[in-house]
């Protein structure tokens, strides 16, 4: 009752309110939304699982405290963020991905104001959901009713919203995770040696373990700094030491964006390498891809369909068909042994960033939120 209560007390009149099963603190894409409703002058809210931010871009966040572990945390993250919105005085809500999709539905529907869901990922195409059948199962239900109820939304990339449009019938428009764009300025000190950087989840599943493989048979000095964290970090660590390598690897934890902004830029290549039994891996569009753009270095990424598509457009990146520590090695050493294939690389991110940032992305959210508020 004291916890409804607490709810109940926040009566504040809201344009959009973001509901998000993350931390704010290092969710790039949330910011930007929020960057883009405080740049319209709008009155937002941020509700977030549990995070220790109290502003985004000066618009407020409400913490659930709830720890993100497990599909018990994700019920109790439902119920607490249905109440709040339920009490909550606004116009319209953004539900980020399917976990905040539940409560954000029921509570607008309930309260006949508009949802806007944008979807992330492909959350029942994960090898952590298709791992457990009964896990699949549930995220499959509630992917079912959810989503054919909710008309309104915006997803990633071109290949989730096909997937969306041919399953539930929805036409998601593309909002794709860029950076804003600003000035780039050469570091006065690149990172010596030179550092092949990492930014995103700790599991097996990003193949962290090949690129480790793969370091340990290079000739010359590089350093491998990895940014995030997840289940999988004792693992690389352990795995790091086994190969010999500990000394040239750093294991970065969860940084700020502006940190990691920093680091990218000093570094000498990023790297974004999956595998290929997750489906919403395949079809995926990683952050990552952008920041290392962004950035200024060149990459190395998959040969999935999205990364293969801009890479047509620019050639930023060095496409990989499986990340295998031999392919990654061979990656790495033609980046370092062609000097000018690298500059070539390098100055093309300069060229892509001018076309790929959200100055150019967020005119479709404008349009969309101008809508739905008028």
């Amino acid at each position: 009752m004291r916890l409804f209560n607490m709810f109940r007390n926040n009566e504040r009149a809201t344009d959009v309110v973001i509901l998000v099963n993350s931390d704010v603190k290092y969710d790039s894409r949330v910011r930007r939304l929020c960057q883009v409703i405080k740049g319209k002058n709008l009155n937002g809210l941020v509700v977030c699982s549990k995070s220790d931010e109290k502003f985004v871009y000066g618009i407020p966040v409400v913490s659930l405290n709830v720890e993100k572990k497990g599909f018990k945390s994700f019920i109790q993250f439902a119920l607490r963020s249905f109440l709040l919105l339920i009490n909550t005085k606004f116009k319209a809500v953004i539900g980020c991905d399917l976990d905040a999709l539940p409560s954000a539905r029921l509570a607008s529907f309930l309260k006949r104001k508009t949802l806007i869901f944008d979807a992330h990922e492909y959350i029942t195409g994960t090898e952590e959901a298709r791992r457990s059948p009964w896990r699949h199962f549930l995220w499959e239900l509630i992917e079912q009713i959810f989503i054919r109820l909710s008309p309104l939304g915006m997803t990633v990339n071109h290949s989730l919203a096909n997937i969306f449009k041919n399953k539930y019938g929805v036409n998601y428009i593309v909002l794709r995770n860029i950076p804003f764009l600003e000035s780039l300025s050469s570091p006065t000190q690149c990172l010596y040696p030179p550092a092949i950087i990492y930014a995103g989840t700790l599991s097996g599943d990003r193949k962290l373990d090949e690129l480790l493989k793969a370091v340990a048979t290079l000739k010359f000095p590089v350093q491998v700094l990895i940014s995030g964290d997840g289940h999988y970090r004792e693992k690389l660590q352990n795995l790091s030491k086994e190969l010999g390598i500990s000394d040239r690897v750093t294991f970065l934890g969860m940084i700020s964006p502006s940190e990691l902004k920093r680091l990218i830029a000093k570094s000498w290549v990023g790297v974004n390498l999956l595998s290929h039994n997750n489906i919403n891996f395949y079809f995926s569009l990683a952050n990552k891809f952008f920041d290392y753009v962004h950035g200024g270095i060149p990459q190395i990424t998959m040969d999935f369909p999205e990364y293969r598509q801009l890479n047509s457009e620019f050639q930023v990146a060095i496409l990989l068909k499986q990340a295998k520590a031999s392919q990654i090695a061979k990656a790495i050493n033609k980046l370092y042994d062609n000097k000018q294939r690298y500059l070539i690389l390098k100055q093309n991110t300069l060229k892509a960033r001018r076309q790929w940032n959200f100055q150019k992305e967020s005119k479709k959210l404008i349009s969309i939120l101008r809508h739905v508020l008028n």
